[in-house]
């Protein structure tokens, strides 16, 4: 409303309501409606960092990668900082660059002029970590940003997984418990009853995806569009039916590696194993280092009969990041053990 009235008030220079429009369209999933504001503010201000940054998430999000990478570059070149080497560093991770998507947000950091946004950028490092297998380094990481901002909640959230990696579960447990109070994010309230439901406590496992759901229900209510998370969830925990029209209807909207990659995994898990291969390459068709993404090929590559390729996508998961998954890394181990292979 304030940002409405603010373009009634001024509507020929005002590219900053359009940004502000722009990210509240993010906020709610609805990237074509954020590249539309984007490049509204864009026309205004041709030359405004912020504007570049709206327009090359909102590319992004559509799949339309080439083009976000130049808007990127625009962005470094018209306001170095912070958020643009951060973007970069996405991107970077998006094509399987880890390394350098390590160092732009090492550069991301060292240029931070808070504490809550060097332990922004340190959380960042931590997950770049995580995601490759280091639980050692995403540890420090997680540690570093936990001390320099107490209050934020990811690093703590980070430091419960890295406790399940190293085998607490009990630990874990107790950890994403007093996440969950402080901040129920739906990631979170999965994870923990992921976790309790490996421990064989599925009433609480189910208390805790009862909660998901039912945020899941008030984010659509306000607006917010949550399929792609759905589309996840469901097919993870037993759901095809749901998985699958959601996934659909997400395809609809927009074609990115990670849409490609929950339409594949919920195709799979409603039996559609033939029409799931296709999309799970196109998810990595960048060459993403996604241990989740290699897994979900790895299995539907099993279930069509096709063991030398299940076996290698399977390993590939587990060797790019064995503790990418609560449920996914005992199930891709089980899977190898089926197949005659060994992880």
């Amino acid at each position: 409303a304030v940002l409405a009235a603010s373009l009634r008030t001024h509507p020929d220079d005002n590219a900053g309501a359009y940004v502000g429009l722009a990210a509240l369209a993010a906020a709610r999933h609805d990237f074509a409606g954020a590249l539309r504001d984007g490049e509204r503010a864009r026309r205004l201000d041709p030359y405004g960092g912020a504007v570049f940054g709206v327009i090359g998430d909102a590319l992004v999000e559509l799949g339309r990668y080439a083009a976000a990478g130049a808007t990127f570059q625009k962005m470094v070149d018209i306001a170095p900082g912070l958020s643009s080497y951060a973007r970069i560093s996405y991107l970077r991770e998006l094509h399987g660059d880890v390394a350098g998507a390590v160092l732009a947000m090492r550069a991301a950091r060292q240029v931070a002029g808070t504490a809550q946004d060097t332990s922004w950028a340190a959380y960042q490092l931590g997950e770049l970590a995580w995601n490759a297998g280091d639980v050692v380094g995403a540890a420090s990481r997680y540690r570093e940003a936990e001390q320099l901002d107490a209050v934020w909640i990811p690093p703590r959230a980070g430091m419960a997984k890295v406790a399940w990696a190293r085998g607490h579960v009990r630990t874990a447990i107790a950890r994403y418990r007093e996440v969950v109070a402080l901040y129920p994010l739906p990631e979170y309230v999965v994870a923990l009853g992921d976790l309790l439901w490996t421990t064989g406590d599925r009433a609480s496992a189910r208390e805790e995806y009862g909660l998901a759901h039912a945020e899941a229900a008030l984010f659509r209510a306000n607006g917010v569009n949550v399929d792609l998370e759905l589309a996840l969830f469901d097919a993870d925990h037993g759901h095809a039916g749901p998985a699958l029209r959601a996934a659909r209807i997400e395809w609809g909207r927009r074609h990115s590696i990670l849409v490609a990659d929950a339409y594949a995994w919920a195709l799979h898990a409603a039996g559609h194993d033939a029409q799931a291969v296709g999309y799970e390459r196109r998810a990595l068709v960048l060459g993403t280092r996604s241990a989740l993404f290699h897994y979900h090929l790895g299995m539907i590559e099993l279930a069509l009969g096709r063991r030398a390729a299940g076996i290698r996508d399977l390993r590939a998961a587990l060797a790019i990041n064995p503790h990418f998954s609560i449920l996914g890394v005992p199930a891709a181990r089980s899977a190898l053990a089926r197949a005659g292979g060994s992880a």
